[in-house]
């Protein structure tokens, strides 16, 4: 997006440790003109011009179940890519699980393991 540092950019967090893939579809999707689905916080910021970062974090262990809650999130993105084929690019997914991805997810991301330092490490950091 040419480097711009003015560009501003939204975090909508969806956590996807506590839903059903039809809870989830409930809150997502546009219902009345006045909601706070998250399909209106996605399509306000995008309308704006923000880069929007679609944070789903605390996947589930169970693989189906991300797979199933992805592809709900997939088709809302789908829906919006028909509404808004010039700023649909600017979607950015983020993931964050303590578990492995499965093969929807993996399909989309690139995956960085990232573990917590040890006590000796941190200790070492807070002395600093």
């Amino acid at each position: 997006h040419g480097g711009d540092p003015a560009r501003r950019v939204d975090v909508v967090k969806v956590p996807l440790n506590f839903v059903t893939p039809n809870s989830l579809a409930s809150v997502l999707k546009v219902q009345g003109i006045s909601d706070w689905s998250i399909e209106r916080i996605v399509e306000q910021s995008l309308c704006k011009g923000h880069t929007v970062v679609l944070h789903l974090e605390e996947v589930p262990k169970d693989q189906q179940l991300q797979d199933a809650l992805f592809t709900i999130v997939r088709g809302m993105v789908d829906g919006m890519r028909k509404r808004y084929p010039k700023l649909v690019s600017n979607i950015v997914y983020i993931f964050t699980s303590n578990y492995p991805a499965g093969a929807a997810i993996s399909a989309h991301a690139e995956i960085v393991h990232v573990t917590a330092p040890t006590a000796q490490q941190q200790t070492a950091h807070c002395v600093r």
